[in-house]
């Protein structure tokens, strides 16, 4: 049974659901998250509408006012969009979970670019070892860091780059002739640079 007598308007329901689901279900950096996208973009944009005239049309609406595009430089990141049609999705499902809505409209995610990731080459991480001599504590940091991604990436040459393939061998300089990886050689490579440092 909902504590509301007719639907709610989208404000007054954001107000409960922040304070009832956000409060005990989220951690503090979620809900100041949560917050901040119902202020800054779905209270403006939705707020007064009553939850239940809510549709897929004004969800198209909000993301189309939202998005950063030539015409809209002032818009947010797709990842952005994403984000706050996330709480938006959280709060109408929410409603229904209280028996105050029947349906969630649906709501479509934007595509995502895949991330890219821009790895030390060899000459870079030397460099950054060599970096940390007057500093301990930093090198032994960098050191581990380098020695644990040594068992999950490995590095061939591209170009000016250095592109990253998922392996279970180190990379710590121990290339062998066409590209492949001697993993005995790497070890000892390994632990010969930590007695060194």
């Amino acid at each position: 049974m909902s504590v509301f007598m007719s639907v709610p308007t989208f404000a007054d329901f954001a107000t409960t659901f922040m304070a009832t689901y956000a409060t005990t279900n989220n951690k503090p950096s979620e809900q100041a998250a949560k917050d901040s996208i119902l202020k800054n973009h779905l209270l403006p944009a939705i707020g007064s509408r009553c939850l239940d005239q809510i549709t897929g049309a004004d969800v198209e609406t909000l993301k189309a006012r939202l998005l950063r595009t030539e015409k809209n430089p002032d818009g947010v990141s797709r990842k952005r969009v994403n984000n706050i049609l996330h709480v938006l999705s959280r709060i109408l499902t929410y409603a229904v979970d209280v028996a105050v809505l029947d349906q969630v409209p649906r709501i479509k995610t934007l595509k995502l670019e895949p991330q890219k990731f821009d790895f030390f080459t060899f000459e870079e991480f030397e460099r950054l070892v060599a970096a940390t001599v007057v500093e301990p504590e930093w090198r032994a940091a960098v050191l581990v860091a380098g020695r644990r991604g040594c068992g999950w990436v490995r590095s061939w040459p591209s170009g000016g780059r250095t592109s990253i393939l998922a392996t279970d061998t180190c990379t710590s300089c121990a290339r062998t002739g066409e590209g492949r990886w001697d993993r005995r050689r790497a070890g000892r490579i390994g632990r010969r640079r930590l007695r060194r440092g």
